[in-house]
C-alpha cells in the first residue's frame, strides 16, 4: 500500500513539473479540464488560478465611527496563500489623523504556521497584475477608512480597478429651506478625496424628491476645503423657498459623495 501511494505521488510530481502547454501569443491560454487521475496537474492549476486575488473580508463597526476590526469569518488570498479568521482581529499600528488609512495584511511565519497581521498604513499601494490585488511587496491592501484623530468614517473594502472610487450616502438632516438659505454638511477630512457628489432634496411629508441643482436652477452646492463643509445654497424666492420645504425634525434628503481612495 505504501509503495502504491509513493508511485502515485511520483506520477503526480513528474506530471506537475513536466506539463507543457502550447502558449498562444497575446491571448489567454486554457488550462485543460482534467479527465483522469493523470490530469491532477491540470486540476491543481485550475485551483490555483481560481483563488488568486479572491477576498471574502468584512470589517466590524461598519455603520459606526468606532475603530474597526477584521471580522470573524473573513478570509483572504495573500501572495499565493489563503488565510482565515475565526474571531475578530484588531488592526495593529497607529492610524494617522487627517488622511485615508489603509489596512494591509502583512505575511509572517512560514509553512503551516504562516499568518498575516492586519496593520494600519497611509502608504498607497499599487495594483499587482501577478497577484491580482493591491500590494506593496507581498503585503496585500484590503480595506481602509478616513480617520480624523477620533472617528473612523467612510470605511471601504478594496476591489479591482486602477482608480478605486467609493460611494457614500450622508443624510442632510434638519433644514427649513423656507427660513434658511444655506445648509452646511460636515464631510470632514474626506473633502480632499471627493471627486463628485449629488444632492437629493425631499419635500415635506416626502411628497416629492428632487435633484437639488438640476431642478430649474433652484440651488447650488460647493465644498469649502478650509472648513471641510459641503455647503448647499437654495435660491431666494425659488422653488425651495416656500412652506412645502419648511418641516423640521425631518431629514431633508441625502448627499451621495464619491471618494477616490487610491
Amino acid at each position: 500500500m505504501k509503495k502504491l501511494i509513493l508511485i502515485i505521488l511520483m506520477i503526480f510530481l513528474i506530471g506537475l513539473f513536466s506539463c507543457e502547454y502550447e502558449e498562444v501569443p497575446m491571448s489567454g491560454s486554457i488550462i485543460y479540464t482534467p479527465n483522469t487521475g493523470a490530469d491532477w496537474p491540470d486540476a491543481w492549476q485550475q485551483l490555483e488560478y481560481t483563488r488568486k486575488g479572491k477576498l471574502g473580508l468584512s470589517l466590524t463597526e461598519w455603520e459606526s465611527t468606532t475603530v474597526p476590526q477584521i471580522g470573524s469569518g473573513s478570509w483572504a488570498e495573500v501572495a499565493g496563500s489563503i488565510y482565515k479568521w475565526v474571531s475578530n482581529d484588531s488592526i495593529t499600528g497607529t492610524p494617522s489623523s487627517g488622511e485615508i488609512n489603509f489596512i494591509k495584511l502583512v505575511p509572517g511565519g512560514s509553512g503551516d504556521t504562516a499568518y498575516v497581521t492586519p496593520t494600519w498604513t497611509t502608504d498607497a499601494p499599487s495594483w499587482s497584475d501577478s497577484y491580482q490585488g493591491w500590494y506593496i511587496g507581498t503585503s496585500r491592501y484590503v480595506a481602509g477608512c478616513v480617520y480624523d484623530g477620533t472617528y473612523y468614517t467612510y470605511k471601504f473594502i478594496l476591489d479591482k480597478g486602477k482608480d478605486v472610487l467609493k460611494d457614500f450616502v450622508i443624510e442632510i438632516g434638519d433644514w427649513n429651506m423656507d427660513a434658511d438659505g444655506q445648509k452646511d454638511i460636515d464631510v470632514g477630512y474626506a473633502a480632499g478625496y471627493i471627486r463628485k457628489w449629488h444632492v437629493i432634496i425631499r419635500q415635506d411629508a416626502d411628497g416629492q424628491r428632487n435633484p437639488f441643482e438640476d431642478w430649474s436652477n433652484q440651488g447650488r452646492s460647493v465644498i469649502n476645503m478650509t472648513s471641510r463643509y459641503l455647503s448647499l445654497f437654495r435660491t431666494a424666492s425659488g422653488g425651495y423657498d416656500n412652506s412645502t420645504f419648511d418641516s423640521t425634525s425631518y431629514n431633508r434628503g441625502w448627499v451621495v459623495i464619491t471618494l477616490k481612495v487610491i
